[in-house]
């Protein structure tokens, strides 16, 4: 077993990596003195994976929409018990999601870690399906399903993502719909997990206070021995770089009315480097036009159009790359408007220096107090490792980033017509 070292002084952190003979990274990072230990088993596999060609297969595989989370529920389930209650015997919080671009399974513990450490990479790669676990899954996805219809922070989000896209799957309902997981069988669910869960196309990253070499070994001794079969091939529909719509209103019980507004991205960068520049460049852009230390939200806070909800991100994945701006507002038109003029009045004023100074070194610092939380720090790491880029490369990409490129970035990305709006109205 060779074990690299990744130390990056300047963050002050050192992640150690061994690589699994299918080509399955393992990150360590040891943590001295932290009560918490944090395990995090991950696969490039999410909602947006429904076409493909499995590797040495001749014919594109089309899968329901919603597998990917249908699989992540079923993967709990043993033939005498579920996984949860070994956990919690052990002493354990565990858990799993499915997003659009990940499917990942995670526990953490202050005692047992080995055991627990055990029990996920063995629940992981021993899946158990069976044609009645199938069918009565059904029905708890299903009533998912059901209750997310109504829910109004889920309906002005998606409705958002179908007003941006065209045709790329990430305007689709990560659990699929009652149509589309009716379609699931057993047969289905192995498929995708063979071609999806191989150590390939996974990665494991643990921290905390542990003992690397100890680990490592406990890890490589609960492997299966798989080599790489090569690529999955996964097929996205093309996507026009145009909007698919530009507003949408529906109404739900809600007491205060929300909204969600963005802009598509047309210049997606492939390369994981360049991935993160992008997404870095545009939170700078967005803290600086709409973050709590711009007049945009002093103003419009204090005269009531927007509370603490009010947010903005960037959120790159396959395919697909957005920004969006969410708030619970009492007059989403009035924000609506403001969002637009506040935007042409910085591209005629131009962005402020001082002020991207100021974001700058908060980005920094927000960072850095992001890698003594466990949770945040393993989920943000298998994240880019996914993109092909390394959260180690933070730095280096950070401070390559000055003033230029971040006008640049405000004029590429803030165009109006690629500008969309989706409400939610009390009834």
């Amino acid at each position: 077993m060779n074990i690299k070292t990744h130390q990056n002084a300047f963050l002050g952190e050192t992640v150690y990596e061994a690589r699994h003979q299918s080509g399955m990274p393992i990150y360590i990072v040891k943590k001295p003195g932290f009560n918490k230990k944090y395990a995090i088993f991950g696969t490039r596999y999410g909602s947006i994976d429904s076409h493909f060609k499995s590797p040495g297969d001749q014919e594109v595989t089309h899968v329901p929409d919603g597998i990917a989370h249908y699989l992540e529920h079923k993967m709990f389930e043993e033939p005498d018990r579920n996984i949860f209650d070994d956990f919690s015997r052990q002493g354990a919080s565990a858990n799993a999601f499915t997003s659009f671009d990940m499917t990942a399974y995670l526990f953490s513990c202050t005692e047992h870690f080995n055991e627990n450490l055990t029990t996920l990479l063995h629940y992981v790669q021993n899946p158990y399906f069976t044609d009645e676990n199938v069918e009565k899954e059904r029905g708890i996805i299903g009533q998912e399903i059901r209750m997310y219809e109504d829910h109004p922070y889920w309906r002005v989000m998606f409705n958002f993502l179908g007003l941006l896209y065209h045709e790329h799957p990430v305007k689709l309902d990560i659990a699929g719909t009652i149509e589309s997981i009716s379609h699931i069988s057993k047969e289905l669910l192995y498929k995708c997990y063979h071609t999806f869960y191989h150590l390939s196309n996974m990665v494991l990253f643990i921290i905390g206070d542990i003992d690397v070499d100890e680990t490592f070994s406990l890890v490589f001794s609960n492997l299966k021995n798989q080599e790489y079969p090569g690529e999955i091939d996964r097929i996205y529909p093309a996507e026009p770089a145009s909007v698919a719509g530009t507003q949408k209103e529906i109404t739900l019980p809600v007491s205060m009315p929300m909204m969600m507004a963005g802009y598509k991205e047309t210049h997606i960068r492939k390369d994981g480097i360049e991935l993160m520049r992008s997404q870095l460049e545009t939170e700078m852009v967005l803290e600086m036009l709409f973050g709590r230390s711009s007049d945009f939200y002093e103003t419009n806070y204090n005269e009531g159009l927007i509370n603490d909800s009010f947010s903005c991100e960037y959120e790159v994945g396959n395919g697909y790359a957005h920004s969006c701006i969410y708030a619970e507002t009492p007059n989403p038109g009035t924000l609506h408007g403001k969002i637009l003029e506040h935007v042409k009045e910085m591209k005629q004023k131009g962005l402020d220096q001082e002020a991207f100074s100021r974001v700058k070194k908060a980005m920094w610092g927000n960072f850095v107090m992001g890698l003594d939380n466990e949770e945040n720090f393993a989920h943000s790491f298998i994240a880019w490792d996914f993109r092909d880029c390394s959260l180690l490369d933070f730095d280096r990409v950070y401070k390559e980033i000055d003033f230029s490129c971040v006008e640049k970035r405000f004029l590429e990305h803030f165009d109006e017509a690629n500008f969309v709006l989706s409400i939610v109205k009390g009834d």
